[in-house]
């Protein structure tokens, strides 16, 4: 997972962006590993699919390679 995420950053640093992703909201292991490499989250986002919702975290990948 990690390397996955460096691979995000360095891909999305290479083309003059940031790499965005979301997470369910109660996916706690996901979410301590993106924060864990400084990924910063955004946004709070809720999808709806016809009789149940999802409830989301948006994150954004850090834009130096402090992280």
């Amino acid at each position: 997972g990690a390397a996955l995420l460096r691979h995000a950053t360095a891909h999305a640093r290479s083309r003059g962006q940031r790499a965005v992703l979301d997470v369910a909201q109660d996916a706690v292991a996901p979410i301590a590993l993106y924060e864990l490499a400084g990924w910063e989250r955004i946004e709070s986002l809720m999808l709806h699919f016809d009789d149940q919702s999802l409830l989301l975290w948006v994150y954004v990948s850090p834009d130096t390679d402090d992280a």
